[in-house]
C-alpha cells in the first residue's frame, strides 16, 4: 500500500501487542519505532520483516527480550549489506533468529559480540568437529600479527562453536568412567 497504508492507533498496537504475549507493550512499540522509522532502506526492510518477526517472538517464552535483541543486533551489524538482505531473502534465517533471540539471552549476547553468526543460521546448525574447529582456530589466530589480536579471532571462533566443546568434554568425561 505505500506511504498511504493504514496504521494502528499507538493504543491499539499495544494491545495487539499485549494480546501477543509481549508484558511490556510500551517498550515493544518504542523499539518498533526505532528499528522502522524513517525512509531508509533498513527501515523499509524492517517494516517488512517485523509482522512475521513479531509473530514468531510471541511463540517463545521472552518475546519483549527477542524483540530487544533483534534490536541490539540490527544496531550493531549497523549498515552491514548482507544481514537484512539475508533475513528477507531467507526466511528460515529470520525465523530461526526470532525464536534464538526471544529463547535465549545468552544466545544474543553471543551474536551480539559475533554478530557474523546470522549467517550460520542458513545452514545446517551442526556442531563443527573438533579437527576441523582446530583447524580453523589456528587458521584465523596465524592471520593475526598481533598476538592480542590473535588471541580475540581464536576467541571468536570458540563462541561461535560452544556445542562443539561440550559435546567434545562430554565424551572425554565418558571415556574416562
Amino acid at each position: 500500500m505505500g506511504a498511504d497504508e493504514v496504521r494502528l492507533s499507538s493504543e491499539a498496537a499495544g494491545a495487539r501487542l499485549a494480546a501477543l504475549g509481549y508484558a511490556d507493550p510500551e517498550a515493544a512499540l518504542r523499539n518498533l519505532e526505532a528499528l522502522t522509522s524513517g525512509v531508509s532502506r533498513t527501515a523499509a526492510i524492517q517494516r517488512t520483516l517485523l509482522p512475521a518477526m513479531l509473530q514468531w517472538f510471541a511463540e517463545c517464552p521472552d518475546p519483549d527480550g527477542g524483540l530487544f535483541g533483534f534490536r541490539r543486533i540490527s544496531e550493531a551489524l549497523g549498515s552491514t549489506p548482507w544481514y537484512l538482505s539475508t533475513l528477507r531473502d531467507e526466511g528460515e534465517v529470520a525465523e530461526r533468529l526470532s525464536h534464538l533471540l526471544a529463547t535465549s539471552r545468552y544466545c544474543t549476547d553471543l551474536l551480539e559480540r559475533e554478530p557474523a553468526g546470522v549467517r550460520l543460521l542458513g545452514g545446517t546448525l551442526e556442531p563443527l568437529g573438533s579437527a576441523a574447529l582446530t583447524e580453523e582456530m589456528l587458521a584465523s589466530g596465524r592471520r593475526q600479527e598481533d598476538p592480542e589480536k590473535a588471541i580475540r579471532a581464536v576467541r571468536a571462533v570458540r563462541r561461535r562453536e560452544p556445542a562443539a566443546d561440550r559435546g567434545g568434554r562430554r565424551a572425554r568425561a565418558d571415556r574416562r568412567r
